[in-house]
């Protein structure tokens, strides 16, 4: 196994044992010796090359060497990284014909430029030299990326956490080490208050959990990072995991977003060099065991995983941070659209979504009219209503905790304005406890189920007021301007 680890991951290549050529293991040195002849002169000195004159270099055991499928090892790889023959010879202190003499198979590499050529196409130096011998001695071979800090046990409060998408997010910083709150054990502190956050940046706290894509760089801006994304339409998994691969030498976790079911994410750490196993932790709408208990250390290990509905979110480096206050005001604004009903359903819905639930994927006045259409039928039931009445608790509960970290971190807002938007907010939470406990969680509530649905119809309506108020006053405190609902 191949471990990455903290900013300079690929320094590890070197002192790995059993895969790579070693500076530090004298038991893993390669020694080579030559069964043919090769003029070592003193231009092939010069341009880091030994000429070869009949290509029957072994290594000890009697492997043979094959200059043809080096060469063409070398080059797949420099245009993997997307790097000239010129570039790759400017960083190796070579000549460009030196480079172009090896991927024609004309030439090998020295043993000293081998060394370093190993480090900048981040593969092993065996792989380079011996790959169809390494293929199939390491299909299981892992190449393995491991957390920049330890992280403590999860200490939130556990439900509810049925948001995938923020739960990466929270993932995402763990792994990254970028939590400054640490225990006494220096721990990163794993609790709810990241995840909370990026339910509002990303907005999904504010109703159903089907995120615009507009609105997902401020999630990565205010670690420092962004992303770029790689679909997997027309690609094969050959196309796709040196991808992964180089993602992770790189030093960062790769994301995965299944398109066919837009709440379904993997959070990569490790894939095997055939690429048909992964080392992943599966983040899934609606599952709140699995959005807040992850190990970075003991991953599953998944295979079948590749689908060509899929995309990747590559992870890179942001040319500046933003700050948290103004992700949060973003947010804020992008909440006072939303609720103003300035995007249709059709954009949180995939190709998946089963029309019972689409039906109430609305934001603001529009989801409050589409929960009291059905809940007024006379054959709406519990069942039916169902995870309606969860989803609605937990927009609530988190949209009330956002705010109350806007107050934190936006210097120029209302403050008396968010203080009456955070006191309604509270109202609805309330509203939203008392429809779970006649839905499912009091066991005195015995009434048959017809007057259960008239009640908390009727909570739904007091509750759309309450609603129409709060956005009002978030809009106030921010000056939002395009008008009153």
């Amino acid at each position: 196994m191949v471990t990455y680890g903290r900013e300079t991951a690929i320094k590890n290549h070197f002192s790995t044992s059993g895969c790579f050529l070693a500076r530090k293991n004298s038991r893993n040195r390669m020694d080579w010796q030559a069964t043919g002849r090769y003029n070592h002169t003193h231009a092939g000195l010069a341009s880091g090359s030994i000429q070869l004159h009949t290509i029957h270099l072994r290594k000890r055991g009697g492997h043979m060497f094959d200059a043809r499928k080096t060469g063409e090892k070398i080059a797949g790889m420099r245009r993997e990284r997307e790097m000239t023959q010129e570039r790759l010879a400017e960083k190796l202190g070579v000549s460009a014909q030196a480079v172009s003499k090896w991927e024609n198979g004309y030439a090998m590499p020295e043993i000293a430029v081998l060394a370093v050529l190993s480090e900048i196409l981040e593969c092993p130096a065996d792989a380079i030299l011996f790959p169809d011998e390494y293929l199939s001695r390491h299909k299981n071979y892992v190449h393995t990326l491991l957390p920049y800090q330890a992280t403590a046990v999860y200490s939130g409060s556990g439900w509810p956490r049925s948001m995938a998408f923020p739960a990466v997010m929270a993932a995402l910083k763990m792994f990254m080490g970028l939590e400054e709150r640490r225990n006494f054990d220096d721990c990163q502190v794993n609790d709810d208050q990241e995840y909370i956050l990026q339910s509002g940046i990303s907005t999904l706290a504010f109703g159903f959990s089907h995120y615009n894509r507009e609105f997902i760089h401020d999630c990565f801006l205010i670690y420092g990072l962004d992303y770029e994304t790689i679909g997997f339409g027309g690609k094969t998994l050959r196309e796709i995991r040196p991808v992964i691969r180089r993602q992770l030498q790189l030093g960062f976790p790769v994301i995965v977003q299944d398109m066919s079911n837009n709440a379904a994410f993997l959070f990569i750490t490790g894939i095997t060099s055939d690429g048909l196993k992964i080392r992943a932790h599966d983040f899934l709408e609606g599952m709140d065991e699995n959005n807040r208990n992850i190990n970075f250390y003991d991953m599953k290990t998944m295979d079948n995983w590749f689908k060509p509905e899929m995309e990747c979110l590559l992870i890179l480096r942001a040319s500046e941070t933003m700050s948290v206050g103004k992700a949060c005001e973003n947010a804020l604004r992008n909440f006072c659209l939303m609720m103003s009903g300035k995007w249709d359903r059709e954009e949180f819905c995939s190709a998946q979504t089963d029309a019972a639930f689409a039906r109430f994927m609305n934001y603001g006045l529009k989801g409050y009219a589409a929960y009291i259409d059905y809940l007024q039928r006379s054959d709406a039931t519990i069942g039916g209503f169902y995870p309606q009445q969860a989803i609605f608790h937990e927009s609530c509960q988190r949209t009330l905790e956002f705010l109350n970290m806007c107050k934190v971190y936006i210097k120029d807002i209302d403050m008396q304005s968010l203080n009456t938007a955070i006191g309604r907010y509270d109202v609805l939470l309330k509203n939203a406890w008392e429809i779970i406990d006649i839905s499912w969680n009091d066991p005195a509530r015995t009434e048959p189920e017809p007057e259960k649905m008239r009640e908390i119809a009727g909570i739904m309506i007091r509750s759309n007021e309450i609603f129409m108020d709060a956005i009002n006053n978030v809009k106030k405190a921010i000056g939002f301007t395009l008008g009153r609902l």
